[in-house]
């Protein structure tokens, strides 16, 4: 298999989402001190489609690993709803937390992911002694935003809620 920049060319998007986050998280460490790229695997291991696993492998990588941005992730061969999906949960600079929740469950594809996301942070939290509030209140916005999906003009379907 040829390579391209150390990402295998050709191989299926699942297999690459992997391998983009084993590269973009390479060195970094997630709450409880393990390889960030755990994070990654216990979030898509939450979800239930392989679009929805492709998200969770890639759902950090703009946001946290320098020199990845949305362009290259589409250079790479990944598919709009994915991109777009990426860009759902992706914080922004000068935005709230409840702003990133609200407007990452608002996109379909990410809804699952994002709550994924959440449950694993609190597990973490939990797991070191540090608080886990500001995920909980993510949790509690989207059940607020899937169970009245008016309150923000917002659709998420197919996500487990309950972490289960």
């Amino acid at each position: 298999m040829a390579k391209h920049g150390g990402i295998p060319v050709q191989a299926s998007e699942l297999d690459l989402a992997r391998h983009v986050s084993l590269e973009a998280h390479q060195g970094q460490v997630d709450k409880t001190g393990q390889s960030y790229v755990n994070h990654c695997e216990r979030v898509a291991d939450r979800v239930q489609g392989v679009k929805e696993k492709i998200v969770a492998f890639l759902h950090d990588v703009v946001e946290k690993c320098d020199g990845w941005d949305l362009d290259r992730l589409r250079d790479l061969g990944f598919t709009n709803d994915v991109v777009d999906a990426i860009d759902a949960l992706t914080h922004r600079k000068g935005e709230t937390d409840d702003q990133s929740v609200i407007r990452a469950v608002a996109n379909k594809l990410a809804c699952p992911v994002k709550i994924a996301d959440l449950h694993d942070n609190v597990q973490q939290a939990n797991a070191v002694g540090s608080d886990p509030v500001k995920y909980k209140r993510g949790l509690e916005l989207a059940a607020m935003v899937q169970a009245d999906p008016g309150l923000a003009g917002l659709t998420c379907s197919g996500a487990d809620l309950t972490g289960q």
